[in-house]
Order: C-alpha cells, then sequence, then structure tokens
C-alpha cells in the first residue's frame, strides 16, 4: 500500500515540474509567431518582419507570368497587370495573429501555422478586358445568297465569349491553389483557363437550312405564265427565275422566322426570252397576219448599195389582218407578276393586260421600214422558180420581240410538192443541181436585212464561192436540214417580213419601229493560200448607247468550174 502511494506521488510531482517548465517556456514563446510560421510560403520567426515577409510575396505574385488558354488560343500577361493584387496589410494582419498559446498549440499538434495568401481585385480592366476580346470568338450569321440558278449557303457559326470576369476568377482560383506555397515553387507561368460562354448567332444553321430548302424548291419548280384568252402556257425554269429573289438578312428581327426573308430583287433582270416571244406571241394568235399594200417599186437593176439599203424612199402601208383577236401584254407588269408571285411561293402568273385587245399593228410597233435589200437575177432561169417561191412563203412572217426565226426550218424542206423545182446549188462546194436550188439568194437578201436591221445574228454560212451579184462576205447561203440561217429580234418590237419579186430581183424589207443605229463596213478582198479572203464589219448601237461589234473574216475557194 505504501509503494503504490510513494508511485503516486513521483508521478504527480514529476508531472506538474514538466507542465509548469511548459508553461514558463510558453510565457516567453507567445509574443513571437508559433514555430513553422509562414506567409505565402515564406517563413516568419518574428512578428515585426511581417510587412517585410508580405512585400516579398507580393513583389512575386505580382510579376508572375501568367498564360490563359481558351479554345487554342492563348495570351500572356502578369498577375499585377489581370487586376489582381496582393492584401499585404491584411497578410501583416494575420500574421501578426498568429501568435499567442492557441497558435502555439495549433502549431504543436499541426506542425506548422501558414499564412494563406490574400488577393484583392483592384478594377485595373484595360489589360483584362483587351485579353477578353483577343480570345472572343463572336457568333457569326449564317446566311444564303443565290447566284445564277445556284442556291449558296453559308454556315452559321457559334460564339465563345470569354468575359473579364471569366477571366479573373480563373486567376484567383489558381491563386488560391498555390496559397499556402513558396511563389519560388510554383510553375514558372501560371496557366489558366477561362469558363467560355457559348452563344448562338442570330441567324442560325438551322435557319440557313430551312432558308436554302424554301429557295431551292421557289426556283426548282417550274413556274407557269398563262393566257387567259386563248389557254396558252410557258413554262420558266430554274435559269430563267433565278434572278428575281433575293434574300434579305435582318438578325434583329425579333421573329426568328424572319431574319432571313426570300423577297423579289429590287431592279428585275430583262425577262427571257422565252416569255417575251410568248408575250409576242399573245398579240397575234393563231391566223393572224399582215401584208404591205401600195408599196413603192423595188430598185432597179445597176442601183448601187446606198440606193439597195434606202429605207427613206419606201412608201406603203402596212394591214393588219387580225383573225382572232388577241390581246396587248403589258411585258414589263407581266415579268413584275412572276417576281411578285415566285416570292410569295407561287408557281403560276398569268400574262398582264394593258389593253383588252389589239386592233392593229401599230400596237406591235409594225411602223415604218427599217431595213432593206434587194438581189438580181437573170431572168428565164428555173432557180427563180425557187426564189419566187420561198419568198411568197416567208412574206408576212411576224417575228415577235424576244423571238428567234430560223429561216431554213421556217420554211422547211423544198420539195416538189411546196412548188420548187430543180435548180443549181453548191453542195459541199460542189456545183449540183438538186430542187429549191437557188434559194440561197433568197437567204442572201434576207441576211442583208437582218444585217441592217441591227438583230441579233446567230447562225450564219456564207458560200464557198463569191458570186459578183452578191456583196463580199456580206451573204448567207441555207441547205435543209443543216445550214442554217438564224435572227433573234432583239428589239422591243415586232418585225414584220416583206419578201417581194420581179422578173429580175428579189427584195426583203423589215418593218418595225427603228431602235438600232447600224454602221457597217466590207473590207478590200484579198488573196491567200487556195481562195480570197475578206473582212466584214456591224457595229450596233443601242439606245442607252451600249454598243455591240461584229468582225467576220469570210474565206471564199478559189472557183473551178463555177
Amino acid at each position: 500500500m505504501r509503494t503504490e502511494s510513494r508511485r503516486l506521488l513521483i508521478t504527480t510531482t514529476l508531472s506538474t515540474m514538466v507542465l509548469g517548465g511548459i508553461g514558463l517556456g510558453t510565457y516567453f514563446a507567445v509574443k513571437n509567431p508559433a514555430p513553422g510560421t509562414t506567409i505565402a510560403g515564406h517563413p516568419l520567426s518574428k512578428p515585426e518582419d511581417a510587412t517585410e515577409v508580405a512585400a516579398e510575396v507580393a513583389h512575386e505574385i505580382h510579376s508572375k507570368p501568367v498564360k490563359i488558354e481558351v479554345n487554342g488560343q492563348e495570351q500572356h500577361a502578369t498577375v499585377q497587370s489581370l487586376g489582381i493584387h496582393v492584401d499585404e496589410a491584411l497578410l501583416v494582419t494575420i500574421a501578426q495573429q498568429h501568435t499567442g498559446l492557441s497558435a502555439w498549440v495549433d502549431a504543436l499538434t499541426s506542425g506548422s501555422a501558414t499564412v494563406e495568401l490574400e488577393t484583392y481585385r483592384t478594377g485595373e480592366m484595360e489589360t483584362v478586358q483587351r485579353i477578353a476580346d483577343e480570345l472572343t470568338k463572336e457568333p457569326v450569321n449564317g446566311n444564303v445568297t443565290i447566284s445564277g440558278a445556284e442556291v449558296r449557303t453559308f454556315a452559321a457559326e457559334k460564339g465563345s465569349i470569354v468575359t473579364p470576369d471569366a477571366i479573373t476568377t480563373a486567376l484567383e482560383e489558381a491563386l488560391n491553389d498555390q496559397a499556402r506555397t513558396n511563389p519560388s515553387a510554383w510553375p514558372e507561368e501560371l496557366v489558366i483557363t477561362p469558363e467560355v460562354r457559348e452563344q448562338e448567332p442570330a441567324i442560325t444553321q438551322q435557319i440557313v437550312d430551312q432558308t436554302a430548302q424554301a429557295l431551292n424548291g421557289l426556283i426548282g419548280t417550274p413556274f407557269t405564265v398563262t393566257n387567259p384568252k386563248t389557254n396558252a402556257v410557258v413554262e420558266l425554269a430554274s435559269e430563267d427565275l433565278s434572278g428575281l429573289l433575293v434574300v434579305h438578312a435582318d438578325p434583329e428581327a425579333g421573329d426568328p422566322t424572319k431574319r432571313l426573308r426570300i423577297e423579289q430583287v429590287e431592279q428585275l433582270p430583262p425577262p427571257p426570252s422565252k416569255l417575251t416571244t410568248f408575250l409576242g406571241k399573245a398579240v397575234l394568235p393563231e391566223g393572224a397576219s399582215a401584208r404591205v399594200v401600195d408599196r413603192s417599186p423595188a430598185p432597179q437593176k445597176g442601183s448601187n448599195e446606198a440606193q439597195l439599203t434606202d429605207v427613206a424612199s419606201i412608201t406603203g402601208s402596212v394591214v393588219y389582218e387580225p383573225g382572232p383577236q388577241g390581246v396587248l401584254p403589258n411585258n414589263e407588269a407581266t415579268w413584275n407578276g412572276v417576281a411578285s408571285a415566285l416570292a410569295r411561293g407561287e408557281h403560276t402568273a398569268p400574262i398582264a393586260v394593258s389593253e383588252s385587245s389589239v386592233q392593229d399593228l401599230r400596237a406591235l410597233g409594225i411602223t415604218q421600214p427599217v431595213s432593206t435589200f434587194t438581189t438580181f437575177f437573170t431572168e428565164g432561169q428555173q432557180r427563180n422558180t425557187n426564189i419566187k417561191r420561198i419568198a411568197e412563203l416567208v412574206n408576212g412572217t411576224i417575228i415577235a420581240p424576244g423571238e428567234s426565226y430560223e429561216l431554213n426550218h421556217a420554211v422547211g424542206p423544198r420539195t416538189a410538192a411546196k412548188g420548187f423545182v430543180e435548180g443549181g446549188a453548191i453542195l459541199e462546194g460542189e456545183l449540183i443541181s438538186s430542187v429549191g436550188g437557188g434559194v440561197s439568194q433568197f437567204a442572201t437578201t434576207f441576211f442583208n436585212a437582218m444585217w441592217f436591221a441591227g438583230v441579233k445574228i446567230n447562225t450564219f454560212k456564207p458560200h464557198t464561192y463569191h458570186f459578183d451579184r452578191y456583196p463580199w462576205g456580206r451573204e448567207a447561203t441555207i441547205d435543209y436540214p443543216g445550214v442554217n440561217l438564224e435572227l433573234t429580234n432583239n428589239t422591243p418590237y415586232s418585225i414584220l417580213v416583206e419578201a417581194t419579186t420581179t422578173a429580175n430581183s428579189v427584195t426583203v424589207t423589215f418593218w418595225s419601229t427603228p431602235h438600232f443605229k447600224v454602221d457597217q463596213s466590207i473590207g478590200q478582198p484579198y488573196p491567200v493560200r487556195g481562195g480570197t479572203n475578206v473582212k466584214i464589219s456591224r457595229t450596233v448601237t443601242a439606245p442607252d448607247g451600249q454598243t455591240d461589234q461584229t468582225d467576220v473574216t469570210v474565206h471564199y475557194r478559189t472557183q473551178k468550174d463555177a
């Protein structure tokens, strides 16, 4: 019993002595920071050193390089330039509070007493705003355009928005991750990845796809223009319609479906020739015809070119023999009606009519002769029958504005049943006799009327050999079905073809309204190997001053048996 009591006394005394010793040491130590105290990893041994240590920490951190990465892009700055400063005063205050018994106990139990990094935002925005702008990718609005008959789409792109706050927040998080570490042990460069906000463009890819589909549907579906009087129709294809529409982009529209709008173009292109031809024919329905009466005599043999082409001396009147009444279309209003209907998503429109019907050819612009030419032949030859017969078939033809007229196929095969006889002709450079031989003289006469009228010449082929009865180079031959002579009436007026003959001449005159000014010339023929060449030229000036120049070099073979 005594032994146990002694042992307890010794233990108690020793414990008291130890605790007393600890208490005495603590009394002298609590005035200093606890062992292992650091400011952001920098050791702090005395409270009075806190200001100097905090300043050292701030200097190291303020100059720390920072790399900002977003979507493969990167920008570089420093912590301080991004508007983050170390709060030195707060660090000092906290460090000085790391004294006393509780701080020492914490230090003894945890092994350290770290003052973590404290920062604040300075409000300096210039650098961080610039970097945010550099890293931001604004959304790109999609679009749809039409070029020719091709619908083109431009993809919409989502935006990646980086804000200054996102950059600053990412930097603060990176600094917090390193808050207990000495800056000297940090990575050489802090790498941060700010939060990126995705932003849809006002005109999204869905809007682009829907608009392109609608536009393809509009121009890809044939459009029908109707003549209500005759129920005749003309069908317009994609290439005819594409120039009528435009896509208007309005990203600010409140209704997303209105941000890409298919509209009619402000300035319509010229109507396609198939429509103008259709409108011209609407004026003259099947059975309508015209003829010239009280015509002045044709030029006599031996007349010079000025006399052969002189329209001022021609007198006569045009008589319209209507047959069924036609309508007088308003071409501009019809074309505008097509565009308006198409923009509304419709695919048919009627002819717009200026007047209820046509009473005479003045409505067509057939008022006076605009070109004429005469060629001569020797009386008593069989070929003359063919010249006169083709003139009879062509006389009275009306070529509507925009219409193409191909002489060879308009007349058709030259057969005995049609009144043609054997006559001299040239086939593949050889002189032969065939039914219809001689019609090429009419073709030459017709070609010269085309030439001096200024209308568009689509196709012509001169003879293989030169004949003195024709102008050098300015002549044409035809042969069914392959050798053609074709024009397009590219004036706003109809053309009446008057074809007449005498015992030794054939004359072709175009009656219409003067539209083009024509200057022409024939160069001096010059010898070449195997024959002769000659250059013909024509300059056609339209009312708006635009010109069209035609230069053709014609080659003639050396005549053998001709």
